[in-house]
Order: structure tokens, then sequence, then C-alpha cells
């Protein structure tokens, strides 16, 4: 009985050690912009524009260079020298990035594993 009481205790305070995600507390002042405070490469989701493909529920397409905009929860792509967020997101079908592919359902859903009907999806804030 005493084996399983430290055993028990053991793994509660390892389990309270444990964390999945960084803490970092970030402080935005007045008259400032939150985009200031964060480093491109915590911005996006990948490290820079890449070359995807937007699959229309038209059955139409255009292959564009695109990134996901964590902080503001936006598909992006350049246009000329501009950076602009996809606005007809609803009409989309999906947005397949690499070997990454996004649906769109109230903010867009990066697909980790699995096939129609059933698939696991993950929303980065």
């Amino acid at each position: 009985m005493k084996n399983i009481t430290i055993l028990l205790g053991f793994l509660f305070v390892l389990a309270l050690s444990l964390n999945g995600q960084d803490r970092k507390i970030i402080t935005v002042k007045a008259g400032t912009k939150v985009i200031d405070y964060f480093p491109v490469n915590e911005q996006f989701r990948y490290p820079e524009f890449i070359q995807g493909k937007v699959m229309f529920k038209s059955g139409n397409f255009t292959v564009t260079k695109l990134n996901y905009n964590i902080l503001v929860g936006e598909m992006q792509f350049i246009q000329g020298k501009d950076t602009l967020a996809i606005i007809n997101a609803k009409d989309i079908s999906f947005i397949q990035i690499m070997q990454d592919t996004f649906y769109f359902d109230n903010g867009y859903l990066e697909v980790l594993t699995g096939r129609d009907p059933a698939i696991m999806t993950v929303k980065q804030l």
C-alpha cells in the first residue's frame, strides 16, 4: 500500500511538471500593434509563403503562394508585393500546401489524420 501511495505521488508530481506549450506573457502597449510583438516565425504556420492550391466548391482552383497567419487566423496569399487575406473562405472546398490540407469551418482547420467522413483536425490560435 505504501508503494502505491509513493508511486501515485510521483506520478502526480510528474504530471504537474509536464507542459505542452510555452507560457509567456506579452504585454501590448496602447497605441501599438499586436503583430509587432511576435517574430515572423511565430506569426505564420510556415517559415515562408509556399506554392499551394486553393480548390473551390465550384470545381475551379487556383495555384498561388500561401501561408496561414496564426495571429489573425487567416489564410493569406501574395499578390504582387502585397500580402492579402482570402475573403471568400466559405466558397473554398479545401486548401493544399505541400502535404498539408486545410478546410474552412468557422476558421481554418488543418487536417492531422483520417479520411472522409472521419478526419482529425487542429485549429491553431
